[in-house]
């Protein structure tokens, strides 16, 4: 069989052979395996995939920390999601491996990690995700090669207090008027995200089929993202995928505000299941980043400044606190991450309970209030 490369052979029968080393035998020969493939692209994808599997680690005291930080990826990648492994793995590349990676791991101490992370420049929360992946690392570290006291004195880093805007109240109602009497489709995204409380992504991955307007509640199970790609070579380093959210608590039945509801029966009659709220296509979605553009235009030319979904969704929290609704509920309709903890002490809220706590926010207004009360600031404004 002639050689193509990387060990790759074609076969008289038309596939192609690849051989690898799985191991060694008694007399200290190699073990080969083999794959195979009908195309060589499939049999070449097959082979780096048994050569990593069998690949032979290096011994304790000659491991670098960017060695061990691949093998702790590989491990903790099973019980983070595909996003946040993304987001790990171009931090280990990107920052640490270029200052500590070609350190010894048994020679890595936190007082060196400390002053890494200390002396950088780097915005605080990639600083975050650095402790993090230290931390998660070197305790790993310390259960297979007993390197202790470096993850406990690793020092965190402290976030600072959330200082998302909030819109007032008749900044709300304005907002509301408005987006109700133009109807569009970032409208229809505005009262979503500013009466349910929708992140952005879970906003743009809405269809109408989401939308049971018979029962009134909207059925959140994917969200839309765009992650890093492992291979980079075809010159695309990024890709949109629309899944499952991070958190198991972000499935979930929000319930729609009655007095919405007529906006959103009359806005379903000209749209199919499968088309996507923010573009009414089903052949086409917005992405976060176009659907946050989208809406500061609209603001700006409305008079708000610094306003984004995550604003609305900001302001929907706290009217829903200034009202008084029970938190576990609150953080229930918002789709928050419960400890497993807290989750097995917790009785999950019903969609009924839900439903009466968001009711209290409309205080019994209906569709026409908001258009009477606001018609004279609207026209004002317009003008």
């Amino acid at each position: 069989m002639p050689r193509i490369g990387k060990n790759i052979y074609k076969r008289q029968d038309g596939r192609f052979e690849g051989r690898y080393i799985k191991g060694r035998k008694e007399n200290g020969k190699p073990d080969y395996g083999y794959i195979y493939g009908s195309t060589y692209k499939e049999a070449e994808n097959k082979l780096e995939l048994a050569q990593a599997d069998h690949a032979m680690p290096p011994a304790p005291d000659v491991m670098t920390v960017s060695q061990w930080l691949n093998k702790w990826l590989g491990t903790a990648g099973v019980f983070i999601s595909r996003q946040t492994r993304d987001r790990y793995a171009s931090v280990i590349s990107e920052y640490i491996s270029p200052v500590l990676g070609e350190m010894k791991l048994l020679a890595i101490d936190s007082e060196f990690i400390n002053a890494f992370i200390s002396g950088s420049e780097l915005p605080k929360k990639t600083r975050m995700d650095i402790v993090s992946i230290m931390k998660s690392a070197m305790k790993l570290a310390e259960i297979e090669y007993k390197i202790t006291d470096v993850a406990d004195s690793i020092v965190e880093v402290t976030w600072e207090e959330n200082k998302e805007r909030t819109l007032t109240e008749d900044e709300q109602e304005l907002l509301t008027a408005s987006s109700l009497h133009r109807g569009d489709k970032i409208d229809t995204g505005i009262l979503l995200a500013l009466y349910t409380g929708l992140r952005g992504g879970e906003l743009c991955a809405l269809q109408w089929g989401d939308l049971d307007l018979e029962n009134g509640v909207i059925c959140i199970t994917k969200s839309i993202r765009r992650v890093s790609l492992p291979d980079k070579k075809a010159g695309a380093k990024t890709k949109v995928i629309i899944g499952e959210p991070k958190f198991k608590s972000a499935v979930r039945e929000v319930p729609i505000p009655k007095f919405l509801m007529e906006f959103f029966t009359n806005q379903r009659l000209f749209h199919l299941p499968g088309d996507y709220i923010l573009t009414g296509r089903s052949d086409k979605y917005m992405e976060r980043r176009v659907a946050e553009y989208h809406l500061t235009k609209r603001m700006k030319g409305a008079g708000f400044e610094g306003v984004s979904f995550g604003t609305l969704r900001h302001t929907f929290e706290a009217r829903c606190i200034e009202a008084g609704l029970d938190l576990q509920v609150v953080n229930a309709v918002l789709g928050r991450k419960i400890s497993p903890r807290a989750s097995d002490a917790l009785s999950r809220p019903s969609t009924r309970q839900k439903r009466e706590n968001i009711e209290r926010l409309a205080r019994g207004r209906t569709f026409g209030d908001y258009w009477r009360s606001n018609r004279k600031k609207l026209f004002t404004t317009q003008e």
